[in-house]
């Protein structure tokens, strides 16, 4: 500080009015710009600000958030750990295998008039086919405070990851799908370039499908071709080559699916889990991921997030939810999940390249009409393939 002092009196009262400021205050950081939206120093705070302050003095006070979740144990330590770390709330996490179970338990304490969850932590296909009929969620725009969540241009749909219309849903991943994974060894790079390649003679006998009665990856793509590429009467033509034409093998244990084709088994997986794709490629397997020329369409998989009616915890789960649509949030959600982040801003890290999408691939995104519809395309699948077992 005598330093300061001394530097100043070298230069005119005028300068040292101007330049040193007020007695026995430092100088701060030049570099250091305030958050988006908040308010210049010395003045009233903004709204946001005002309401975030408060928000989160009575989220401290309830001092906890009940969780329900499908979400792998890895992930939600990380979170966990991450979240108590920040705000000193403990996330109370109770893990489910399936969405089914989700609901039935969700269901059942309402009717005994509990009200024990916050936040569901799960996929569309639970929120948006179960729990959303069912009137176990509300709108999730209102709880949005923090203006780098509410701003369009931070998300790289150009608004608000929201997947249905009543906006009680949100995903959290943008990661591509990647339908058919190939034996490096034995079908070379280019050899398929579009789905209808697959009834190609020569693979007869060599490919194994996900079951697209099981609603999981074979489910999605025939929904995706029926809604997106092509039309429901030519997309089960499709389904009904593969399985009669091509001799396709239907696959309900989805490991399986993968590991077959590691081992040259097959030649294709169509429909595969990717995560299991991504584990096997990171252990040496020759898999890869076959781009076609339809396109892919960006999945947020199982990684979404929904709110129950009537939150035990409601400034807790403002919170978490403005917190985990954050930059640092997603951040940290992004390296755990090991998925693409729906935010522009987020340097996503560890992350396996066959989950990104390319630059200027064709892209559909997901809609809740086409998880609605999923259900209807598994019907129409069983009955082809009961059809064609007779």
């Amino acid at each position: 500080m005598r330093y300061v002092v001394s530097v100043c009196l070298l230069v005119t009262l005028g300068a040292l009015l101007v330049g040193c400021g007020s007695a026995g205050v430092e100088p701060g950081p030049a570099n250091i710009q305030p958050p988006a939206g908040a308010a210049k120093p010395g003045a009233e705070k903004a709204p946001w600000e005002a309401k975030w302050a408060s928000v989160l003095e009575a989220a401290k006070k309830e001092g906890e958030l009940s969780l329900y979740s499908t979400w792998g144990t890895e992930t939600r330590a990380v979170l966990n750990k991450a979240f108590k770390d920040k705000f000193g709330i403990e996330p109370q996490i109770l893990a489910f295998s399936r969405g089914t179970e989700m609901t039935a338990r969700v269901t059942a304490q309402r009717k005994a008039g509990l009200h024990l969850v916050d936040v569901y932590a799960t996929g569309p296909i639970t929120l948006l086919t179960s729990l959303k009929p069912a009137g176990l969620m509300q709108p999730l725009d209102s709880f949005l405070v923090l203006p780098e969540v509410k701003d369009p241009k931070a998300w790289k749909s150009g608004a608000v990851a929201f997947l249905d219309d009543g906006k009680t849903s949100i995903g959290l991943v943008h990661a591509a799908q990647r339908d058919i994974v190939r034996n490096t060894t034995l079908v070379k790079e280019g050899e398929v370039t579009s789905y209808a390649d697959l009834l190609n003679p020569r693979y007869k006998g060599k490919i194994a499908i996900d079951d697209p009665v099981g609603l999981g990856g074979g489910t999605a793509l025939l929904t995706h071709l029926a809604l997106g590429v092509w039309d429901v009467d030519r997309t089960m033509a499709f389904l009904k080559d593969l399985l009669v034409k091509q001799e396709a093998v239907v696959v309900r244990d989805r490991r399986s699916l993968v590991e077959w084709v590691s081992r040259g088994k097959y030649h294709f997986a169509v429909g595969p889990p990717l995560d299991v794709v991504a584990e096997f490629i990171a252990l040496g397997s020759p898999l890869a991921p076959v781009p076609v020329k339809e396109g892919t369409y960006s999945t947020t998989g199982g990684q979404s997030l929904g709110v129950y009616p009537e939150v035990p915890h409601p400034n807790a789960t403002t919170v978490f939810v403005n917190w985990i649509l954050s930059k640092e949030g997603q951040a940290v959600f992004s390296k755990a999940a090991g998925r693409p982040s729906v935010r522009v801003d987020v340097r996503e890290e560890g992350v396996p390249p066959l989950f990104f999408i390319s630059p200027g691939e064709k892209n559909y995104p997901e809609t809740e009409k086409i998880f609605l519809f999923r259900g209807e395309m598994a019907k129409m699948s069983g009955e082809l393939i009961a059809a064609q077992s007779k």
